[in-house]
């Protein structure tokens, strides 16, 4: 495979009360990140410098700083460089990390809490994955807090991982696969799952305004999480929606099934409080499919990006309603090129659709495969990653 096509995977970072502090960029080792991505990315993220403990991660290329730092277009104490476990045996490279930590720059390192004590004088944080968490830190955790390194857990993929990793108020944790956020006991707060299926035939089918808005009056908790999302402050109104019927009033047909689709995962909290991760990969997934029309055809029409749009957001209704995705399709009657992309992952759909999903799970093989049949050029990917984050992080979702 051609080294143009292997991408650049942007990942949301999140602290233990399950807000954004973050985001983690992964590349290949053997293909750094490209410096020309700095100045969009910069731009992209210009608001992001004005929150004090945010921070970007990037994996720290050593050739870097045998040539001179590239020009950084974020605030150094931001940045925060992951060395890999032999760099820090690298003297000539550790001294250099030692100069730039005096400019306000950051250092984490891939490593359990004794060889991060033992070997880096300029680490900060910590960063294992998933599957070493348990395993490492317990027996080094208070060693840990006492030297006032911070942990960072990548990939995790269970409610009970996350909820261990939380109680002892680790700093930064990413999320792989969401399989393991399904409710086994099958609960919908404040809704039956046929009011969710119902709402969500609706708008799939494209139905009547008077019809959603009498599906909605049966069910208050839907109507509120609906008020909510449109007032947010990225729908920029100047005036405030007062009602379901105002909000179909000024919103126009494709914003409502916009915030419907979205709806359902606002409804659906992974805890008693705070943000609902899987709407945030739900919204993140639907904003990348559509923006990745642009690359993936001609011209796309307003039709073929709602398509795209809606594609991504079902895409994990199976997780949201604990049900096997040909169940919900048998419900929903969707366009066949829908359906074909959301059981068998076919058409033009389902190839963006295995490119995301490709990029959730850091697979640079399957994405550069991916990438190469839909001619999406590596840094189209990522800064439509990056704009499809930054629209997710506007929505306030937060109760």
């Amino acid at each position: 495979m051609a080294e143009e096509y292997f991408p650049v995977f942007i990942q949301p970072v999140y602290s233990y009360s399950l807000n954004w502090n973050g985001y983690n960029l992964v590349f290949r080792e053997d293909i750094p990140i490209a410096e020309s991505l700095f100045f969009p990315l910069g731009e992209e993220w210009a608001a992001f410098a004005s929150i004090p403990d945010f921070r970007f991660f990037f994996s720290l290329n050593p050739d870097w700083l045998r040539r001179g730092m590239p020009g950084m277009p974020f605030p150094a104490h931001q940045v925060v460089f992951i060395l890999q476990p032999g760099q820090v045996l690298d003297g000539d490279l550790m001294a250099r990390c030692e100069e730039m930590e005096t400019q306000g720059f950051r250092f984490a390192v891939i490593s359990d809490a004794d060889s991060l004590l033992s070997h880096s004088k300029v680490a900060s944080i910590a960063v294992l994955s998933a599957a070493e968490a348990k395993e490492k830190i317990p027996a080094g955790v208070w060693k840990l807090k006492q030297n006032d390194i911070k942990l960072f857990v990548t990939g995790i993929n269970s409610k009970e991982l996350f909820k261990w990793c939380a109680d002892k108020q680790f700093a930064f944790h990413t999320f792989a696969s969401l399989d393991g956020f399904r409710n086994p006991k099958d609960h919908q707060q404040g809704s039956s799952k046929p009011s969710l299926m119902k709402l969500l035939t609706l708008v799939s089918q494209d139905a009547e305004n008077h019809e959603i808005e009498l599906a909605l009056r049966q069910e208050p908790k839907l109507s509120f999480d609906l008020l909510r999302l449109v007032n947010s402050a990225s729908m920029g109104m100047h005036a405030r929606v007062s009602s379901f019927s105002h909000a179909l009033t000024i919103l126009g047909r494709r914003q409502l099934q916009r915030w419907l689709q979205l709806l359902v995962f606002a409804h659906q909290k992974e805890g008693e409080s705070g943000p609902c991760i899987l709407m945030q990969r739900a919204a993140a997934r639907g904003r990348l499919m559509e923006l990745l029309t642009e690359s993936a055809t001609q011209s796309p029409s307003l039709e073929f990006q709602e398509q795209a749009f809606m594609v991504g957001i079902f895409s994990l209704l199976d997780i949201l309603m604990n049900m096997p995705m040909a169940e919900i399709l048998k419900i929903l009657l969707l366009a066949d090129s829908l359906d074909a992309a959301l059981s068998r992952r076919e058409g033009t759909l389902g190839e963006m659709l295995k490119l995301v999903e490709s990029a959730e799970n850091l697979d640079f093989d399957s994405a550069a495969q991916q990438m190469s049949k839909l001619k999406v050029a590596p840094e189209a990917f990522c800064l439509a990653q990056a704009s499809a984050l930054n629209w997710t992080h506007q929505i306030n979702i937060a109760e």
